[in-house]
């Protein structure tokens, strides 16, 4: 065996740290070198209406849950179909989400330093991820609302749905507003 490899043999932490900083490095370069992002976010997304079960279209940059303009509270509504996202009859809602009370000013934090950086928006949810491992994200189903964390174990029961949402053969279509 030669020296190198002997010494990468007996050094794995190292061969690691060195490895995550790399990928570390990587990512921000990739996150938040300037100019804008190839891929253009939407420019509306599906919210709920919690009083009234309404699903309307909003801002994509509104982190829920937010004061809709009737009064009443609103989350982000995942939207899905198991025919066209084009037909309004074909499309259901699969599960609402909203962050906590704490998690929503970061979020709002991360949305609004993404947006002057001068990237699109979308790169900020990812951005959040680790407030959704946190906990900071909650999932629910519309009927009946019920929060759990996004990858609690009800929460991934909820989102897991999704996969039998048209039936065992087909995987339904997530719909976006255009």
């Amino acid at each position: 065996m030669s020296r190198l490899r002997l010494w990468l043999a007996e050094n794995p932490v190292i061969i690691g740290s060195v490895a995550a900083v790399i990928i570390l490095i990587a990512l921000y370069f990739i996150l938040f070198s300037g100019g804008s992002s190839s891929i253009e976010s939407p420019k509306v997304d599906y919210f709920y209406d919690l009083d009234s079960g309404e699903v309307f279209t909003d801002d994509f940059k509104i982190v829920p849950p937010y004061k809709h303009s009737s009064g009443a509270e609103a989350v982000k509504a995942v939207v899905v179909s198991c025919g066209s996202c084009e037909d309004e009859s074909e499309r259901q809602v699969a599960w609402l989400e909203r962050y906590t009370e704490t998690a929503k000013p970061e979020m709002e934090r991360i949305m609004a330093e993404v947006i002057e950086r001068g990237h699109e928006p979308y790169v900020a949810y990812s951005r959040g991820k680790m407030l959704e491992q946190g906990g900071g994200l909650q999932v629910s189903f519309d009927d009946p609302i019920e929060w759990f964390g996004h990858t609690s174990r009800a929460g991934l029961e909820i989102r897991s749905e999704l996969m039998s949402f048209c039936g065992e053969d087909e995987p339904p279509t997530i719909c976006h507003p255009d």
